[in-house]
């Protein structure tokens, strides 16, 4: 993936902290319009995005599923799903609990699909990745409760 190397240590890296920050020119440009920048740490693989960032151990499925907000929940760019993808995945589908399923591309093995305004990072869906060899790997995403009105912020 020489074509996604990136020069330098590019100050996003950063952001995941001083024992996990890349060495120059390890780090790769990868996702739709280069989104997002990963590189190998010490056998993690470590990604970051204007949003924020990590590092995971490498991945025994063909897709990582993040279910993220790069603003403001419910303001400004839509919820969305992202993640890593292993090579061989052709597509990765979200079907939300109401049906609908929205899809995205791995670009150098990461995917984004912009989710609906009305979709919260609490929604429920189920998401799909189908292979060069038409299997498919499906992952349930688990919608979380709402905070509660009575919650311990919520007054008298």
């Amino acid at each position: 993936m020489t074509r996604t190397a990136v020069s330098g240590v590019p100050d996003l890296t950063r952001m995941i902290g001083p024992g996990a920050t890349p060495a120059a020119g390890q780090a790769h440009r990868i996702g739709p319009a280069g989104m997002t920048l990963a590189w190998v740490n010490q056998g993690a693989i470590c990604e970051v995005q204007e949003s924020g960032g990590g590092c995971v151990p490498p991945i025994d499925r063909p897709i990582e599923v993040t279910i993220s907000d790069p603003d403001v929940v419910g303001k400004g760019q839509p919820e969305r799903v992202v993640g890593l993808a292993v090579d061989g995945v052709t597509n990765v589908a979200a079907t939300l609990a109401d049906g609908r399923t929205l899809h995205g591309a791995p670009v150098d093995n990461f995917y984004e699909i912009l989710l609906p305004d009305d979709v919260t990072p609490t929604a429920a869906m189920t998401v799909r990745a189908t292979m060069a060899d038409g299997s498919t790997y499906t992952e349930q995403v688990l919608g979380a409760p709402p905070p509660s009105a009575n919650g311990p912020n919520s007054g008298p």
